[in-house]
């Protein structure tokens, strides 16, 4: 079980995702309850789907809302399911999963608010997208995209 999922790990870091999968899908067939191998499979499939462009977050999205439905805390499963939503267009859920994940997982994470604020501002929210970036902010004072959205709210919002 470790070795399977270390071997998979080590095609996905030198770029073999389509090996990587393969690999946790033989395994799969065998074990088909286990989550942790199903999550890393989507791990491999988000990343081969970042680097080809291809845009096919279909698995992943599916395997990652099952560790979810049974309870996982991992950090990497709701920030990349978020950022699937976002890259689908679906700001409600990402919005949900990103509220989850800031209240409920990882407080202090200044990227994850950002991106909590950026679904509030394109659900047209902008009461709670400010608050959230004015969160992230100070969690992370050196992001310029913060700053420029901060910027963008006082402006809509007639603040500034």
């Amino acid at each position: 079980n470790r070795v399977i999922k270390c071997l998979s790990k080590l095609h996905g870091q030198q770029g073999q995702f389509s090996e990587a999968r393969e690999i946790l899908e033989s395994y799969l067939e065998e074990n088909k309850y286990d989550i942790d191998a199903a999550v890393e499979k989507a791990h491999q499939g988000f990343l081969q789907s970042q680097t080809d462009n291809t845009g096919d977050y279909d698995e992943p999205e599916k395997i990652y809302l099952k560790a979810i439905r049974r309870g996982t805390t991992d950090p990497l499963v709701f920030k990349r399911l978020g950022l699937i939503y976002i890259h689908k267009w679906k700001w409600k859920e990402a919005n949900a999963v990103f509220k989850n994940y800031c209240y409920n997982i990882e407080k202090g994470c200044g990227y994850a608010w950002w991106l909590l604020g950026m679904s509030y501002f394109k659900l047209r929210d902008m009461d709670n997208a400010e608050k959230c970036l004015e969160l992230s902010n100070i969690l992370d004072n050196q992001n310029a995209d913060t700053w420029g959205m901060l910027s963008v709210i006082c402006m809509i919002i007639g603040i500034g």
